[in-house]
């Protein structure tokens, strides 16, 4: 199983007893690491597998990096590669649906900065899905030129996703909760990228 982190997701964890399943596995989705170093506390993969005694699988790096080039060393590296592929190939998939807004998850758990919000938000951002932000019609919302698209699962019968943001307001509806890797162009540059 490969799961995402957020708020909604913790809390169905929550609502599930212990039980004796060593045989899953559960595969982290985005990478858990602040810009302060600090762990994410929504990790919800860690958390079922404490439940269950499945095996664990946290993806070694931090959400957001502040250079192309340190992507790429935190994506190439071996471990890395590993779960990532452990991700793609689940048997299925549970995503979270975040609000981009002042004070969104991704500001108060450190991963972004207030400035970095606001400048989210001015080129049309009122979600995020994996910490990709995306725009009303699901689009990402980018101001970075994508060679190719994130490899990410695509919405099936074998993924949900928690839409915490679509109950924000009638605004931040994304057409069917559906996140597309469409490739968008925007004004400015973020001072940090997605690792994946």
């Amino acid at each position: 199983m490969s799961i995402g982190s957020s708020r909604t997701l913790k809390a169905c964890v929550a609502q599930i007893g212990q039980i004796d399943r060593p045989q899953h596995r559960f595969v982290s989705m985005v990478g858990a690491i602040a810009q302060d170093g600090s762990s994410n506390r929504y990790d919800v993969a860690q958390q079922l597998s404490e439940k269950t005694g499945g095996k664990h699988f946290m993806l070694p790096a931090p959400l957001m990096v502040d250079s192309e080039a340190e992507r790429a060393q935190w994506v190439n590296h071996r471990l890395y590669r590993i779960v990532d592929e452990l991700a793609n190939n689940a048997d299925v998939s549970f995503v979270g649906i975040g609000n981009v807004r002042v004070n969104c998850p991704l500001h108060e758990d450190g991963f972004i900065t207030r400035a970095e919000v606001d400048e989210l938000m001015s080129v049309g951002a009122i979600a995020e899905w994996l910490g990709l932000p995306i725009d009303r019609q699901g689009a990402r919302v980018t101001s970075l030129r994508l060679d190719t698209p994130p490899r990410r699962p695509t919405p099936s019968a074998s993924q949900a996703a928690s839409a915490n943001a679509m109950r924000s307001s009638p605004r931040s509806r994304v057409n069917g909760s559906r996140a597309s890797s469409r490739r968008t162009q925007r004004p400015g540059r973020p001072r940090r990228l997605k690792t994946k």
